[in-house]
């Protein structure tokens, strides 16, 4: 995933965290580390972007629900069907059946995230769009 040039001081500093750099002009080519850190590679960059910290958002499970769509909905009780523990199972239903809201940096909210083969990039859409459908 290319990083969008007004975030790449941002992708660097996740890609080489504590190194000392300038951007000049703020493109990959610009970039000249200050401190004899090796330059990072644009895929160690991306990587490093593609899987940065998302802020956390919370929002109601209905507006999720609205926002993920019919066919993401039924592709997480497939996989919630699908968990062998009894106890993770039981969990993963009550949270999915009866939470009134959900933040994003809940554990099961990654777990889906993994098991759907999804970006943090479409989680973070979904609570984007979760946010808007809760604010109206």
């Amino acid at each position: 995933m290319p990083v969008p040039s007004y975030n790449l001081a941002e992708a660097v500093a996740l890609a080489c965290p504590g190194a000392s750099f300038k951007l000049d002009p703020e493109t990959y080519d610009g970039l000249v580390m200050l401190d004899g850190t090796p330059k990072p590679t644009e895929a160690e960059i991306e990587a490093a972007w593609a899987n940065r910290p998302m802020p956390a958002v919370s929002v109601t499970m209905a507006a999720l629900r609205l926002a993920m769509g019919r066919d993401i909905c039924i592709q997480i009780s497939a996989w919630i069907s699908q968990i062998s523990d009894v106890n993770q199972k039981f969990q993963a239903q009550t949270w999915w059946d009866k939470a009134p809201t959900v933040r994003s940096t809940h554990p099961v909210v990654d777990q889906f995230r993994v098991a759907l083969n999804k970006t943090q990039e479409q989680v973070a859409e979904w609570f984007a769009a979760a946010k808007q459908i809760d604010e109206q």
